[in-house]
């Protein structure tokens, strides 16, 4: 071939060509045989040129701020195709200026555009954070993100940046629909003494007080106690704050107001899976049966694992070609989804004797 790139040997291609800039390429084939005979062919290729994809401007926002990558541009052959990544922290990713919500860390975002012809092209912009939260911080945190329906979780109240302090008082509100308040446990060894707390479950309110002649300070985050809900309904459970200057507060050893920032925390609650299986099942001895249970879920996969009457655990199926008296017994199947959640069920397996038919003399 008369150009770089492109090279045939024995009638194969061995290497591809590359090309660095679109246009058309021409290229000419010549073939000599042995005699000294030529011949020749020509043909073209065309490069089509990639989309032009700009990101945007790197940016510095506070932490846990909204903002818009608003000049992101992107240039070529229509209709074009976008694509944000990582997607899970875009509104819509399908969109040029998408708004990115409630970052807490540095995030690069790369923007992926692909033209009309499927030529594709990329660039990249970076969200850096620019401070933690101010200096007061009460967080209430879910411990785990998660937990399963009928479960109890375990919610504690976290203050941060806690110095010279004198008095708080802290006042939230659950969704009762999704969470039941229980009460709280393991208060702080250093505000036991003079801390009192109760909740309003006609309100759906907690409320914690406490103070003290001399101002406290912790040089790190602390628990202030845990909250303990039990998991009424698969969904989104919700603690919200009471931020007026009446309900939640902190005040300093000269009696003034401490400024405070309050987040508040969820908990998702997962459905269990629901075992479908009979109560029971009657045999006579030497008949054959599968004892056949399955779990349906929101969060598949399931694992199985069967109990038998020996107590033993194992992952098959009870199977019986010729079941005998030692077979009955209860047979219990437990079903575990993805995130953990548990259903269980037994069956009762009742296996009676053959009669036994004889003649009399």
């Amino acid at each position: 071939f008369t150009e770089q790139g492109l090279f045939i040997s024995d009638g194969t291609i061995v290497t591809s060509f590359n090309p660095i800039d679109s246009g058309t390429y021409s290229f000419t084939y010549i073939e000599t045989t042995l005699h000294g005979c030529t011949d020749s062919c020509e043909f073209n290729i065309v490069v089509n040129p990639l989309p032009e994809v700009f990101a945007g401007e790197d940016q510095l926002i506070p932490y846990g701020g909204i903002t818009t990558i608003a000049d992101a541009i992107v240039s070529g052959n229509e209709p074009m195709i976008y694509d944000w990544s990582p997607a899970n922290l875009l509104i819509d990713p399908t969109v040029l200026n998408p708004v990115t919500d409630n970052l807490t860390s540095t995030t690069i975002f790369t923007l992926t555009a692909i033209d009309s012809n499927g030529c594709a092209n990329m660039d990249e912009v970076m969200i850096e954070i620019q401070e933690l939260p101010p200096t007061t911080t009460l967080q209430a945190i879910t411990g785990p993100d998660a937990n399963c329906m009928g479960n109890s979780a375990t919610i504690p109240l976290v203050v941060d940046h806690f110095n010279y302090v004198s008095e708080f008082q802290l006042k939230l509100s659950y969704n009762s629909d999704y969470l039941y308040c229980e009460g709280y446990c393991n208060p702080n060894p250093s505000l036991v003494h003079n801390l009192t707390a109760w909740v309003n479950q006609a309100e759906s309110e907690i409320t914690f007080q406490w103070t003290s002649i001399d101002p406290l300070t912790f040089n790190q985050a602390q628990t202030v106690a845990e909250l303990v809900f039990t998991l009424k309904q698969a969904g989104q459970g919700n603690l919200d704050w009471y931020t007026g200057e009446t309900e939640s507060y902190f005040i300093n050893g000269q009696g003034n107001s401490i400024p405070a920032e309050f987040q508040s925390g969820q908990v998702t609650i997962y459905e269990p899976p629901k075992i479908i299986m009979e109560d029971s099942v009657f045999l006579c001895e030497e008949q054959g049966y599968i004892i056949d249970g399955v779990a349906t879920t929101l969060n598949p996969p399931v694992a199985y694992e069967w109990i038998y009457p020996d107590g033993h655990s194992y992952g098959q199926v009870p199977i019986f070609y010729n079941v005998n008296m030692s077979d009955a017994g209860n047979y219990t199947l437990i079903a575990t989804d993805a995130p953990g959640c548990i259903d269980q069920k037994t069956l009762t397996l009742l296996v009676f004797p053959n009669p036994q038919a004889a003649f009399h003399g």
